[in-house]
This record gives C-alpha cells, sequence and structure tokens, in this order.
C-alpha cells in the first residue's frame, strides 16, 4: 500500500500544477449533482459480484477539486470445498467521502478525473443465510479513475476503482453510472 500512496500523492501533484489549474472557479458547495452507478465489484481472494453506488456531487473545496460523498453496497459468494458458491455469501455496505480532480482538457465532451478518499466499510459474511462471526468493520482508501461524457440533460461517466486497507476484502470495481445535475 505505500507505493500506492506515494503513486496517488505524485499523481495530485501533478494535477495541481497542470497548466490552467489557477483558471478555473471554484463551484460553491451545495448540491450541484446526484447520480448513481451499477459495478462489476471483485473482492481479494472472492468470485466477482454486483454492485450500486449512490453519490452526490456537493461543490469544490478548491478549483476542480470537488467533494462527493457516496454509499455503496455489494455482494459476492464465495465457493468453499463442498459447499455450493450460493452458501456462503460476502456483502459489503460502504459509506465514502472521496475528492474529485477534474483534469482540463479544453473540451466539454470528454472530461477525465481521478480522486482518493476513505470509506467506513462494514463487510458480513453468511453461511447458508446464518452470519458466521467474520463481520467486520474498518476504513479503506479509495483510489480510482474515469471519464465523464455530457449528455443532453445528465452526464454519463465509466470508473475503475480499488479500495485497498478496508475491514476484510481489497476490491476492484468496474463502473458505469449517470449523474443528474441540480442546476
Amino acid at each position: 500500500m505505500n507505493k500506492i500512496t506515494h503513486l496517488v500523492v505524485l499523481l495530485l501533484l501533478v494535477a495541481a500544477f497542470q497548466p490552467g489549474f489557477a483558471q478555473v472557479e471554484k463551484r460553491a458547495i451545495g448540491f450541484h449533482a446526484i447520480g448513481g452507478d451499477l459495478s462489476f465489484v471483485k473482492p481479494e481472494n472472492i468470485d466477482g459480484g454486483i454492485g450500486f453506488e449512490v453519490k452526490a456531487d456537493i461543490g469544490d473545496l478548491m478549483p476542480n477539486i470537488a467533494l462527493m460523498p457516496s454509499v455503496q453496497y455489494w455482494q459476492s459468494s464465495i465457493g468453499l470445498g463442498g459447499l455450493t458458491a450460493a452458501d456462503v455469501d460476502v456483502s459489503e455496505f460502504s459509506i465514502n467521502g472521496d475528492l474529485v480532480y477534474a483534469f482540463q482538457t479544453g473540451t466539454s465532451s470528454f472530461e477525465p478525473y481521478a480522486g482518493a478518499g476513505l470509506g467506513l466499510v462494514f463487510t458480513s459474511v453468511d453461511v447458508g443465510g446464518v452470519s458466521v462471526g467474520n463481520d467486520g468493520s474498518g476504513f479503506g482508501l479509495n483510489l480510482f479513475g474515469g471519464a465523464k461524457i455530457p449528455v443532453s440533460s445528465f452526464d454519463a461517466f465509466g470508473e475503475v476503482r480499488f479500495r485497498v486497507g478496508s475491514s476484510s476484502y481489497d476490491t476492484f470495481a468496474i463502473k458505469g453510472g449517470v449523474m443528474f445535475p441540480l442546476n
């Protein structure tokens, strides 16, 4: 994780000194957009599963750096020897606070972004519908990048996200979703 942390710091420093950084106006704190996504989530050492997320864009802390809180849920199954994959279910619910840096491209038809944040993560492990006591909670570091494409009345986006250091499972996710502007 140390290498990942160094990479994130380096990317944020490069982004901060990107030409045109100071020319962008800061948006006020307030609800600017709401939306969500569907995702394929691949937890560490577990089969992939489906997830979803609901998020909000609540403005800029500084130019080009937006604050985006969200809630996320995913569920997957584990195959253990004689048990079928449906016998062991793992699910995770998280409350996240992410900072999103929007790269300036000079065009409004494709807007790449990168970000990082923290998530409060709650994990549940059930065998045959009964909790096995491996439930846990903890904090995870969110690292992600993607692009949004403005469409007439909403923004579509695609994203790749890693979460490391959470309660039980590091995760990789591929996401696709929409954000609806509120102004």
